[in-house]
């Protein structure tokens, strides 16, 4: 029994933890909910690569292509709106 309530003191203390955090966090895409995508927060030069992703196949659309006609609505030679991920 006293296994099992150390175990558990142990996770308990593991995650309730803060983990480290630096002054300008980045909690969210562009760094804030305005996505401005600026910090004030300063690099240190030299920049060094610390890694590199190589795809194994080339990038596929996420999206199927544009609809050639929207029966509901009666219109036909539709153009796609979502261009960007081509």
């Amino acid at each position: 029994m006293s296994k099992y309530v150390l175990i558990f003191a142990l996770v308990f203390v593991i995650l309730a933890a803060p983990g480290p955090t630096r002054a300008e966090d980045w909690p969210t895409f562009m760094h804030d909910k305005h996505r401005s995508g600026v910090t004030d927060e300063r690099l240190e030069l030299p920049l060094n690569e610390t890694w590199v992703f190589k795809a194994t196949h080339r990038p596929q659309p996420a999206w199927p292509g544009p609809a050639k006609q929207d029966f509901w609505h009666r219109t036909f030679n539709l153009k796609s709106t979502v261009t960007y991920d081509r």
